[in-house]
């Protein structure tokens, strides 16, 4: 396609042309020697209009001549006109099978283009539906993927809640608080309870790797620090930074049941994948 814009094979079509003005020319000067040698044009006037009507395609002189010939054929053969009439008709007939040609090659050229884009036409057809359909299959998998992730997450949570449940209804002075404890009066969490909640929400920072990226904002600087985590500052997608922080949250050792159980309505209620 992009020759046929650029017209490289242009030097074929001009050496055509070429050939179709020499065998053009030919005919007009065999016509206008045929003519003479009949007198029949001996005035420049006369051959500029014979030449004229050779171009158009009228040979009906020669015509008239070849009819004449041709009722006595051995007779025109022999003392007449009649082979010199028919090789000028055999030269009409190869200029027009030229003029044919180029024609022929004009109309192609024309309309090359077109038949490029209809050859390309259903590859493009093919690949826009592998396209397509490779692009459904990719999100069917991804979204497979973030349910599977979500569901583990949600079951984490769960955990997570039933474990802060079954703490809020300790009191104060059981035996989960080490005695001289400053969380004692708090109402902290018990330390067992918390290495709990420290080993279901390292699952949940697992996890948040796999969480889909928020096309909505881009990385935010955030440090990752924590009970459990500390680290380094890192780049993270919106989405992700946000769950972090709750997850934190639920990993701070001075916060009280209550409020991580609020942490965990606040989580259900912001992230759609749980």
């Amino acid at each position: 396609m992009w020759a046929t814009i650029r017209h490289r094979n242009e030097r074929l079509a001009l050496a055509s042309a070429e050939s179709l003005h020499s065998d053009l020319d030919s005919l007009e000067r065999m016509v206008v020697h045929f003519a003479q040698e009949r007198g029949t044009a001996t005035s420049p006037e006369a051959i500029e209009q014979l030449t004229d009507q050779v171009r158009r395609g009228n040979l009906g002189m020669v015509l008239l001549k070849y009819e004449q010939d041709l009722q006595h054929p051995i007779k025109g053969a022999v003392f007449g006109d009649l082979v010199q009439t028919v090789l000028i008709q055999v030269q009409k007939t190869k200029v027009d099978l030229q003029l044919a040609m180029t024609s022929l090659d004009k109309l192609l050229k024309a309309n090359e283009l077109n038949f490029a884009f209809l050859a390309v036409a259903p590859a493009l057809v093919v690949m826009y539906g592998v396209g397509y359909q490779t692009r459904l299959l990719w999100r069917k998998w991804r979204g497979a993927g973030q349910r599977k992730v979500g569901i583990r997450i949600r079951t984490i949570l769960r955990d997570i809640e039933r474990i802060l449940n079954l703490c809020s209804s300790l009191p104060p002075t059981s035996e989960h608080f080490p005695s001289g404890s400053p969380h004692r009066d708090t109402g902290a969490i018990p330390y067992q309870v918390q290495g709990l909640l420290l080993c279901l929400t390292y699952r949940l920072r697992h996890l948040a790797r796999g969480l889909p990226d928020s096309p909505a904002s881009a990385a935010i600087t955030v440090p990752l620090v924590g009970l459990l985590w500390e680290g380094p500052k890192q780049e993270l997608p919106f989405l992700r930074r946000r769950f972090l922080e709750d997850v934190q949250d639920l990993e701070n050792a001075s916060l009280p049941c209550h409020q991580k159980l609020w942490t965990i309505a606040r989580m259900y209620r912001t992230y759609q994948f749980i």
